[in-house]
């Protein structure tokens, strides 16, 4: 959920234009920023920045090489990544009792069923879910052994054209750190 709240948080761009990132963001199309990916983008990007466990600078590194951007933060721990071609947005967080990454794009036809195909096989020890545990707009949920969760969740954005957004995210939880 905290990643479709952050990728609704996407629909405001900076106003000011201090940095590079700014500078190249002012001239993006809104559409292309948080664009309608199709299905196999949209899993496409979860698997090349979210399938593997890795420390969110290490991730981080890997979206600036690939063209992305980050966006102002805002109040959250939430980095927001973005590029200006119709890829998904991606989403890292990392906390002292987990670490998350996810992607989001405008709500598409396809996403739901292919996301659906998509996570068992790259996932296979991961079992559905009751998604209302998991909390508002989450429409699917699978859990890890390991605790791991991944979702698929929407939210009405009603801001930018969009009346739809949609994410796909996992949670891991870290090992051996205190909380």
């Amino acid at each position: 959920m905290r990643c479709a709240v952050a990728l609704s948080m996407l629909l405001a761009l900076p106003a000011c234009l201090s940095t590079p990132a700014e500078h190249e963001l002012a001239n993006a199309a809104f559409r292309n920023v948080v664009p309608k990916s199709s299905p196999a983008a949209l899993v496409a990007t979860f698997r090349r920045f979210c399938g593997e466990d890795r420390p969110v600078v290490e991730t981080a590194a890997m979206l600036r090489a690939g063209d992305y951007v980050e966006t102002e933060s805002g109040r959250d721990a939430m980095r927001r990544f973005v590029v200006d071609d119709r890829r998904p947005a991606v989403l890292l967080e990392e906390r002292a009792a987990h670490r998350s990454c996810g992607v989001g794009a405008a709500s598409r036809t396809g996403q739901a069923e292919r996301v659906a195909r998509f996570v068992p096989t790259e996932f296979p020890d991961a079992v559905p879910a009751d998604p209302a545990t998991f909390g508002e707009g989450i429409e699917r949920a699978w859990v890890r052994p390991d605790g791991s969760t991944v979702t698929l969740h929407r939210i009405a954005a009603r801001r930018g054209g969009w009346a739809s957004l949609v994410g796909l995210q996992i949670v891991r939880p870290r090992t051996g750190v205190a909380s």
